[in-house]
């Protein structure tokens, strides 16, 4: 555990807290189950139990160890169990310490991918904060594709000021074409602008001379602040605006940014009053304004910058308008099922947004009610962001039903959750690990929502989660391996996505409806 905390710099890592609490009791656990533990609620309840200091669990699993019954094979039951001439804890220790050091010529063990995950989640972080700070009408009705297209979180203030300020700064200076309000945030759309991000941070670092793993462990110290003063600074180290804007710009290339030399001019000239204060408190329209008003101190009006070129309107064939009335339906479908779980709250509350959806919990199940089988999922896991009246958006938590027969979503789990920090571990469901949605969970036990133990527990026992006993000849479907492969596929998106770039594309009304060509291209927006 020590070990993923360092590598992770979990440094708000507090084994008391609820958090971290069920993150350790899940691990247990499964650790207990797949090494085939004797009593694995007891080993859990043994090593987390607050009264016990913990030399006084270690001998109480000792003492459980010494008196088990001693069994290699079903001739020896009559055999006498040999005395221990070590405790076990010592033995391991020993054996540790007796292990021949490394030669210096081995590479050290570098975990990438671990401290990409965990980046990528404090990068998810600073996204659901920066939601909840952006004023809610210009966040429906424009913000959220500006933030989608171009609202990295790199730049010379910390990383939440960064993602607003670019999204005000891109909203001003491309607009969008096609007015589209929204109250819901594409999932998959945020969480590539994450990864884009990630990605922008890592080659800024690269460009000033750091190694790819200095740079990412640069991140995680820092909380992904390229200028932060406690740390060696990056903005300073350079000593020349020409050199943090050069690299500015091949981060804006990693990134995918629609313009990166016209946002690298932009942020690498952000200068006091406009770059000094933290933005804290949630914003509103004049608050909007009056940045807009600093962003474009000295420089060209609003705009002039990106709109150089004018390009036709993309064609739509019916392949692509079937696809954009299908995500249309679900996201009325999961904007109403929201609201209803709102409405039934003991208290009022106000939808802000929707800023994540995963539609895949609770299965897959076979079945074969229509006329060709298909694999369904009981349940959907969505999280939102929410304020009582005159209150900030909180970050809310619900599980609902899939079924479209339930009225409003059915039976509904809908509780507030804490805004993920910075260090701290989060806790892990089964089925939005597999499917690389970044949707927070509650930490308390009170809200048993579907893939969070016993999903996890049954994995690791090679069991599915709607079985009860492993299928002899069946390919386990959820696996430790196929979670890794297929989040790390989920958050390396970092290209188009189809539908969820479409919704937003203003399309030629003179298209042809019998035009069913998959010549479409909709990187043109």
């Amino acid at each position: 555990m020590r070990l993923i905390v360092h590598d992770r710099c979990l440094s708000f890592f507090n084994i008391n807290s609820d958090t971290s609490r069920s993150v350790v009791r899940t691990a247990l656990m499964c650790a207990a189950r797949a090494s085939k533990h004797m009593d694995p609620h007891h080993l859990v309840r043994t090593w987390l139990s607050p009264i016990r200091p913990l030399e006084e669990a270690v001998h109480a699993i000792q003492n459980d160890i010494n008196n088990f019954t001693y069994v290699f094979d079903p001739r020896h039951h009559a055999r006498k169990r040999p005395r221990m001439s070590m405790q076990p804890l010592d033995f391991a220790w020993k054996r540790a310490f007796e292990l021949p050091q490394l030669p210096s010529s081995v590479v050290p063990y570098r975990p990438y991918q671990s401290v990409k995950f965990a980046l990528l989640q404090r990068i998810h972080a600073f996204y659901l904060k920066a939601l909840a700070l952006l004023p809610v009408s210009e966040l429906r009705s424009c913000y959220h594709h500006s933030m989608l297209k171009a609202g990295h979180c790199y730049g010379p203030f910390d990383p939440v000021a960064n993602i607003i300020i670019n999204t005000i700064w891109y909203n001003s200076v491309s607009p969008p074409t096609k007015k589209l309000k929204l109250d819901m945030i594409s999932t998959n759309s945020l969480l590539r602008i994450e990864a884009r991000s990630f990605y922008g941070l890592v080659s800024f670092l690269c460009a000033s001379g750091k190694k790819l793993y200095e740079a990412m462990r640069f991140l995680l110290i820092s909380d992904c602040t390229l200028g932060d003063m406690n740390f060696s600074n990056p903005l300073v180290d350079f000593g020349d605006q020409n050199k943090i804007c050069n690299s500015f710009r091949i981060a804006g290339v990693a990134a995918w940014h629609p313009d990166p030399v016209a946002q690298a001019e932009f942020i690498s000239s952000c200068k006091y009053p406009f770059s000094s204060p933290r933005i804290n408190a949630p914003l509103d329209s004049a608050d909007v304004d009056h940045i807009t008003r600093k962003m474009f101190q000295g420089l060209p009006a609003p705009g002039s910058l990106l709109r150089r070129h004018s390009v036709d309107m993309p064609k739509l064939c019916r392949r692509v308008q079937y696809k954009i009335d299908q995500w249309m339906h679900e996201y009325t479908r999961i904007s109403k099922k929201v609201k209803a779980a709102l409405a039934s709250y003991r208290e009022p509350l106000y939808l802000h947004v929707i800023c994540g959806v995963n539609h895949n919990v609770s299965g897959p199940e076979y079945c074969m009610d229509g006329h060709k089988p298909v694999y369904i999922y009981q349940h959907t896991h969505v999280n939102f962001l929410a304020s009582r009246r005159d209150g900030n958006p909180e970050l809310f938590f619900a599980e609902l039903s899939n079924d479209e027969a339930e009225d409003g979503g059915g039976k509904v789990l809908c509780c507030p959750v804490s805004f993920p920090q910075p260090r701290q571990e989060e806790i892990r469901c089964l089925y939005c690990d597999y499917e690389g949605t970044k949707i927070v969970h509650p930490a308390m036990e009170e809200f048993p929502f579907k893939g969070r133990d016993s999903e996890f527990q049954k994995m690791v026992c090679g069991i599915d989660p709607y079985e009860d006993e492993p299928c002899p000849g069946v390919s386990q479907f959820y696996t430790n391996c196929t979670i890794i492969r297929t989040s790390s596929t989920a958050l390396d998106c970092v290209g188009h996505l189809g539908v969820d770039d479409w919704i937003y594309t203003d399309f030629d009304d003179d298209s042809d409806e019998e035009d069913d060509s998959d010549d479409y291209s909709c990187e043109s927006e």
